[in-house]
């Protein structure tokens, strides 16, 4: 069961002298490592390492544990990566007897095993590691994230007599999140975050696992498992997670100080063990040859035998995950986030976040009064009671070097803000910009259409509205609150299907009159083709965008879906043929949408008017 006695300084060795391929903070985890066994550092930092603590942990996860799943009922062997992370954490102790690392961040790439080492840590944590009625929770953003951790754990229990006789079978239902073990009175939880920490105030963890850090909007449940160390000096948070996309989040914030840690300079993070999978700066993320630097149970050998691609998640699953993204722009970001352990700019990559910044660093002085009577496109994203309604009109611009300048309006029900927050963890984010006055929110559990109806009027007063782009969904709501106006707007509104359908000609009707003929002068927005415009006018640096949060944070958020329905004889024509979708259900992109609908409307009837060079 036991493993070599200088194994983990082995591992630091062999990456030190290159022998195996690391990333930077590996590689300055590993010389931290070996600066940390120096005798003169022990003398001066009060620990040591303690090689009988280290092999305990070590010979747990391959004596007592079997794997799940593909090769259900093998030994859990673990890889030299992981036995580097385990015993350099487990094995460092306190002069004083207490362990010295408090916090341990692992960053690595989605399928190096994380989550079977997470259960198999819970489990030792619960049988060996903890004093009596010890508490391990395993935390994680949603319930069902959690729940995968703590199934993985019960399926090892099953697996081994030993534990099996030790731990009885929890009991079904939502008992299910819950594992006791009679002999010392320990138990392990699963648990999900809460914006207002129920269910986590009070808690007096032994271990903390919090899976996937990056899902997590805020720092709550970190901060919940941690208040409670108070009570254990040998308490030990796990932090294990993908890259993510929010460099404000809690997640980059840990990171930030991972690395710092890594470094070995700064005492004061003596507590935190950090294993933190990146390429170097000079590395290509897309070059398989830096692939095991981030997915660190990769077999080296299998990158040019495909017989000897053994390792997980393997180079064959790699080559087909990257040859799918770069195809495909929508996928990119996921492929270096999950498999490349690189922090993007946002989930899909629809949109560069420079490129915003810089449109919208260019209009954050832009004042809509300064346009009164000139002619605007407009672009509308109608919602009801969960998301947002928002309008944007764009303006020819009144500077040389650009050629739209873009303001945007947005609305929510005003008694849904509180419980919207809860539900997307934006807690007090959406008060603010109500507060700012970025965001209408009228008293009521609807989007308030009179007030959406009365602001268009006004807008179609005090400017030159050429039309407003829409989905139908919905629009029947506002335009029944045009019909009760003594002076509706009078501009046209124009369909502008938000999928890879174009409107046919029938539709192209005026839905304030219902007597009107169709509009056959009226353009044929079609989706893909209003992102490509919006696009290619942001790439050219062509746009100004009034500053407004909302409509940044609903950009940002925007996901590029391709069309899955084209032939294979189209797909290579039109293979650049998107829609946007939100990057997840906490997501809101209706911005975004008012946008593309609103530059690409004035991309198709701006230019029919302006003059013919050769009519100069």
């Amino acid at each position: 069961m036991s493993a070599a006695p200088d194994e983990v300084e082995a591992y630091a060795d062999d990456v030190l002298h290159g022998s195996l391929v690391a990333g930077p903070h590996v590689r300055a985890e590993c010389r931290r490592h070996l600066r940390d066994l120096r005798p003169e550092t022990c003398a001066e930092r009060e620990w040591r390492y303690d090689r009988a603590a280290a092999d305990r942990v070590l010979g747990f996860f391959p004596g007592v544990l079997t794997l799940i799943g593909e090769h259900e009922g093998e030994p859990f062997e673990l890889r030299r990566f992981q036995r580097f992370i385990l015993g350099r954490t487990y094995g460092f102790i306190r002069e004083d007897g207490h362990r010295r690392f408090r916090y341990a961040y692992i960053e690595t790439s989605r399928g190096s095993g994380k989550t079977p080492i997470a259960a198999g840590i819970a489990l030792y944590s619960m049988l060996f590691d903890g004093p009596a009625r010890s508490e391990t929770y395993i935390c994680a953003a949603t319930r069902e994230q959690a729940l995968i951790t703590f199934r993985d754990a019960l399926g090892m229990v099953e697996q081994s007599e030993y534990l099996s006789e030790r731990i009885p079978p929890p009991l079904g239902g939502e008992r299910l999140e819950r594992m006791v073990c009679p002999d010392n009175g320990a138990i392990m939880r699963s648990l999900a975050f809460h914006p207002t920490g129920r269910g986590t105030i009070g808690l007096r963890p032994f271990t903390a696992i919090i899976d996937e850090l990056h899902e997590h909007y805020t720092g709550g449940m970190l901060e919940s498992m941690t208040s409670g160390f108070k009570l254990n000096r040998d308490a030990l948070c796990w932090m294990l997670t993908n890259s993510g996309v929010d460099k404000d989040s809690v997640c980059y914030h840990e990171r930030a100080l991972a690395i710092e840690a890594s470094k070995g300079v700064d005492p004061r993070l003596d507590n935190r063990m950090a294993y933190v999978c990146a390429v170097d700066k000079s590395d290509d993320p897309l070059d398989e040859r830096t692939w095991i630097k981030t997915n660190p149970a990769l077999d080296p050998a299998g990158r040019k035998d495909r017989k000897k691609d053994t390792g997980i998640p393997g180079y064959a699953y790699l080559r087909d995950r990257k040859n799918t993204a770069v195809k495909s722009p929508a996928r990119m970001s996921a492929f270096l986030r999950y498999n490349c352990c690189t922090w993007t700019e946002t989930y899909g990559a629809w949109m560069s976040a420079q490129l915003w910044r810089d449109a919208a660093d260019a209009g954050k002085d832009l004042d809509i009064a300064e346009y009164a009577g000139e002619p605007c496109w407009g672009g509308g994203d109608l919602a009801l009671r969960r998301c947002t309604t928002a309008m944007v009109l764009v303006f020819l611009s009144h500077h040389p070097e650009y050629s739209y300048d873009v303001f945007s309006f947005f609305w929510m029900a005003g008694d849904q803000v509180g419980a919207a927050e809860k539900r997307d963890h934006r807690e007090g984010l959406y008060t603010a910009w109500v507060d700012q006055g970025h965001l209408r929110a009228p008293a009521g559990n609807t989007i308030d259409y009179q007030d959406v109806a009365r602001f268009l009027a006004e807008m179609g007063r005090e400017y030159d509205v050429r039309g407003l782009a829409y989905d139908r969904r919905y629009a029947e709501t506002l335009t029944m609150e045009f019909r009760r106006m003594d002076q509706p707007p009078r501009f046209p509104l124009i369909p502008h299907p938000q999928g890879f359908a174009a409107p046919l000609p029938s539709d192209l009707t005026d839905p304030t009159d219902p007597s009107s003929a169709g509009m056959r002068d009226a353009p044929k927005l079609y989706m893909p083709l209003s992102i490509k415009r919006a696009e290619i006018q942001l790439r050219k640096k062509r746009v100004r965008v009034a500053g407004n949060p909302v409509l940044t944070s609903h950009v940002l958020s925007a996901v590029a879906v391709p069309n899955r329905r084209l032939t294979k004889e189209a797909a290579a024509d039109q293979a650049e043929e998107i829609r946007l979708d939100a990057a997840s259900p906490s997501e809101h992109i209706d911005g975004a949408i008012a946008f593309v609908q609103a530059l690409g409307y004035a991309e198709a009837t701006a230019r029919r008017q302006e003059p013919s060079i050769f009519l100069v």
